[in-house]
């Protein structure tokens, strides 16, 4: 990676990504500046946020936006101009299936503070589609978290600061080091694995969190948060204009098709972008035109038959009300449902993967799932 000694941040989407300095100006594969948990709580490399997408702010674009792109290796193909071209379209959510990622260059800017505002509120007024274009509109980063089995949600609103950190730096203290958190945390992962329980625990966790909360803090440390225990994800991306009708379908799939969730679940928002198979590009499908995106998150511990159906049912609830599946979270998606999403950019890119691995050296049963020969 290939980055300023002296920033710590992208412009647009690194925040997430929490750059820690002292960082060296260069460095390669693999990268060990520091992992850092997404909001939903799952753990990226950077190659992989790169390969994959991954989500960022209200005013900002999906997290690989910042990567400038560059060569990688081949499978046993000569350079020429227009495998370069090629390159340059799919290195950025290209799913690992055209090569190595070796090296990376992001744009950055200078670490800054962002202020974060908590507040409860209810199902209703949050998922207000009218509410939810002003509020998203209103802030840097804004999502919402919503508690299943109660109607209690809360919104996050994030906005840059010149004011000083709260003291102390709240999200800079892990998890291991405060041994209440720590207990409620393995106390509620306990409780959980008895499924009948779970609806209840949902309730008393909403019902005894503080109703509103402020902390100012560098961004790396109020975007990023300790991972919790193992969790199972599947995200997926709606235009924003569906974004109330989709969270209305997947509470009355929680209420009807009786799923027992553990975890919270969350709506958070990005800008359109033209990455060829990026799930925020909303140029590509449909008559949905451009526009922005709003991501759904449902989180779930557990392996159960029992648990694998709340998966599947809460993706077929997102597909059905127009979401695409993020790339690299848990994903039922068939490679006919994906041509159907992504038209001809899922055309160009099978075609790419011929041109640029013939051979198929970089396949596995991932791309040969989505991308059959």
């Amino acid at each position: 990676m290939r980055v300023s000694a002296d920033t710590v941040s992208s412009d647009i989407g690194a925040t997430e990504i929490g750059i820690a300095p002292p960082l060296s100006a260069r460095s390669r594969l693999p990268l060990s500046f520091r992992e850092a948990a997404n909001e939903s709580g799952a753990v990226d490399g950077f190659d992989a946020t790169v390969a994959t997408g991954n989500v960022s702010g209200a005013r900002t674009r999906s997290r690989p936006e910042p990567v400038v792109p560059g060569p990688i290796p081949e499978a046993d193909q000569p350079r020429d101009a227009a495998r370069d071209i090629a390159r340059v379209v799919t290195i950025v959510v290209g799913l690992g299936a055209i090569g190595i990622i070796t090296e990376v260059e992001i744009r950055a800017v200078p670490a800054f503070n962002l202020e974060e505002h908590v507040r409860r509120t209810t199902f209703e007024d949050a998922f207000d589609q009218a509410h939810i274009e002003e509020r998203v509109a209103a802030h840097d980063h804004f999502q919402m978290i919503w508690t299943p089995h109660a109607d209690t949600t809360f919104l996050v609103e994030r906005d840059r600061t010149d004011l000083p950190a709260s003291a102390p730096e709240w999200a800079d203290a892990p998890r291991e080091e405060n041994p209440l958190r720590l207990l409620a945390a393995n106390a509620a992962l306990g409780l959980s694995a008895i499924r009948a329980l779970r609806p209840l625990m949902m309730r008393l966790l909403s019902e005894t969190a503080r109703s509103e909360m402020l902390h100012r803090g560098r961004s790396d440390a109020i975007l990023t948060r300790p991972a919790g225990p193992m969790q199972r994800e599947t995200e997926y991306a709606f235009p924003i204009a569906r974004a109330s009708e989709a969270m209305y379908a997947l509470r009355e799939a929680v209420e009807e098709e009786g799923l027992l969730m553990n975890f919270p679940c969350c709506m958070r928002f990005v800008r359109g972008d033209d990455i060829m198979l990026s799930p925020a590009n909303r140029s590509v499908s449909g008559g949905e035109g451009g526009g922005d995106s709003a991501y759904i998150s449902v989180l779930l511990t557990g392996s159960s038959e029992e648990d694998d159906r709340v998966m599947h049912v809460v993706q077929r609830v997102m597909r059905e009300h127009g979401g695409r599946p993020h790339w690299g979270k848990e994903l039922d998606l068939t490679a006919a449902e994906a041509r159907e999403e992504y038209g001809e950019r899922y055309d160009r890119f099978r075609a790419l993967l011929d041109v640029l691995d013939p051979t198929g050296t970089f396949r596995n049963p991932y791309i040969d799932r989505f991308f059959p020969r």
